[in-house]
C-alpha cells in the first residue's frame, strides 16, 4: 500500500497553442480498455475519491488538472497526467522534443530514454494497439516495482478516470516500454512546513501559514485534510471545521508556485485531535413577568453564538429544583420564596452552555414588581 506523498515538485506553464486540443485526448478509448488480460492487470482504485479512501495518491493531480503540462491537453488523460508527475518530479515544463504528443509517440521519439527495465518514477509506454491501447498509444506513472516481472502505475484516462494498477509481465497487458527522463532545472522546494494555528475546536476558525520556501512563490493555494482525507472546497488559508471532523486531525497541503511556473507542494504537521466546540455567550438569562402569586414569569435566554440547537429551562425555587419549561406560574405557595431560572444551550457536537438569571422575591411587597 502506497503512502501519501507529502513533497513534490514541478515546473508549469500554460498550454501553448490549440494543438494541445488534440493530444491523446482525440481516442475517447485511451485505454478505458485497459490490458485485455485479466492476469496480466489488477485494478486497485479507480476515481480520485476511492483512491485517496484506500490511500492511493493523486500527486496533487486532482487540483491540478486543469492546467497543461508539457502542451498536453487539460483534465483527465494520460499524457497530460504523466506529464504533471514528471514536472512535480523537477523536469521543466517544456517537452523534450519537438513532434508530436501524442502517447504512442513518447516511446518513438524518445528511443535514448527508452528500457525494458522498469523503475519507481519512470513513464510506462504502451505503443498503438498494444496491451489495449486504443490507435492513440496510453502512458502510466510507475509508482512501485515489486519485481521485474510486476509493477504498480497509476493513470489517468480520458475516457475513464484516475486510477491505480497492478501489472504482471504476462498475457497481453504489459507495457511496451519504459521511459526514463533526465530531470532537469532548479526546483522549488519547502525549507520549513506550513503550520496550522487556532483553538483545535470545530466552530473554531483555524488559520495556516505558507510555509518558508527556497525561493519566493509567486503564489500558494491550500488544500486541507481531515485524518488524511481531503476536505472537499477546503482550499482556503483558513479553515473551520465541523461536526463532521470532530476528534480528527488536520492537516493541509501548501501549493507554492514561482514566477516562472514552477511549483512545488508541502503539508503542515497534524493538529492535535479536534475538541468540542464551545458558545460564546452575550449577555445573561434573565426572568421577565411580575413578582407576585397568580403572575406567570417567563425566561429570556442569554444569546449565545452559534445558536444552540435546543436550550432547556429549569427554575429553582430557593436554590432546588422546581419545574423544568420555558415559563412558570407563581401559586400563592411560592410567596416569600426566591425564584431563578438556569438555561442550557445545546448542540451537536459542542459542550453544554450553562446559564443563570438572578434570584427574585416572590411577593410580600406593598406594591406588584414587575422584571422587564
Amino acid at each position: 500500500m502506497p503512502s501519501l506523498i507529502s513533497t513534490w515538485t514541478r515546473n508549469s506553464a500554460g498550454a501553448r497553442n490549440v494543438v494541445a486540443l488534440l493530444i491523446l485526448c482525440v481516442a475517447s478509448a485511451l485505454l478505458s480498455a485497459v490490458p485485455s488480460s485479466a492476469a496480466a492487470s489488477n485494478s486497485l482504485c479507480s476515481g480520485y475519491d476511492d483512491c485517496t479512501k484506500r490511500g492511493y495518491a493523486d500527486g496533487g493531480y486532482q487540483v491540478n488538472d486543469r492546467e497543461s503540462f508539457w502542451g498536453m491537453y487539460p483534465g483527465r488523460n494520460c499524457t497530460n497526467y504523466v506529464a504533471y508527475r514528471l514536472v512535480e518530479g523537477g523536469l521543466s515544463n517544456r517537452r523534450p522534443w519537438s513532434s508530436t504528443g501524442m502517447a504512442y509517440n513518447w516511446g518513438r521519439a524518445n528511443h535514448s530514454a527508452m528500457s525494458q527495465t522498469p523503475t519507481a518514477g519512470a513513464v510506462a509506454w504502451w505503443d498503438r494497439g498494444v496491451g489495449g491501447a486504443s490507435s492513440a498509444g496510453h502512458l502510466a506513472y510507475v509508482e512501485e516495482v515489486v519485481s521485474s516481472t510486476e509493477i504498480v502505475v497509476s493513470e489517468s484516462n480520458w475516457a475513464s478516470d484516475f486510477s491505480w494498477r497492478r501489472l504482471t509481465k504476462s498475457g497481453t497487458g504489459w507495457p511496451s516500454g519504459f521511459l526514463r527522463f533526465e530531470d532537469a532545472g532548479p526546483t522549488l522546494r519547502a525549507t520549513a512546513p506550513p503550520t496550522i494555528s487556532g483553538a483545535f475546536r470545530i466552530g473554531e476558525p483555524h488559520l495556516a501559514s505558507s510555509g518558508t520556501w527556497s525561493e519566493q512563490p509567486r503564489k500558494v493555494t491550500y488544500q486541507w485534510f481531515s485524518d488524511g482525507r481531503r476536505i472537499p472546497d477546503a482550499n482556503d488559508a483558513a479553515f473551520t471545521p465541523q461536526l463532521r471532523q470532530l476528534g480528527t486531525q488536520l492537516t493541509v497541503e501548501v501549493h507554492a508556485v514561482t514566477p516562472d511556473g514552477r511549483t512545488a507542494v508541502t503539508e503542515s504537521p497534524s493538529t492535535s485531535p479536534l475538541a468540542k466546540g464551545t458558545f460564546a455567550k452575550e449577555g445573561s438569562t434573565s426572568i421577565n413577568g411580575i413578582v407576585e402569586p397568580n403572575e406567570v414569569l417567563t425566561v429570556a435566554p442569554a444569546s449565545v453564538q452559534p445558536l444552540a440547537d435546543r436550550t432547556r429551562t429549569r427554575w429553582l425555587v430557593d436554590g432546588k429544583r422546581y419545574l423544568v419549561g420555558p415559563s412558570l406560574e407563581l401559586d400563592e405557595t411560592l410567596t416569600g420564596h426566591s425564584v431563578s431560572v438556569v438555561t442550557v444551550a445545546r448542540s451537536p457536537g459542542y459542550e453544554r452552555l450553562r446559564s443563570a438569571s438572578p434570584a427574585v422575591r416572590i411577593g410580600g411587597g406593598p406594591s406588584h414588581s414587575r422584571l422587564r
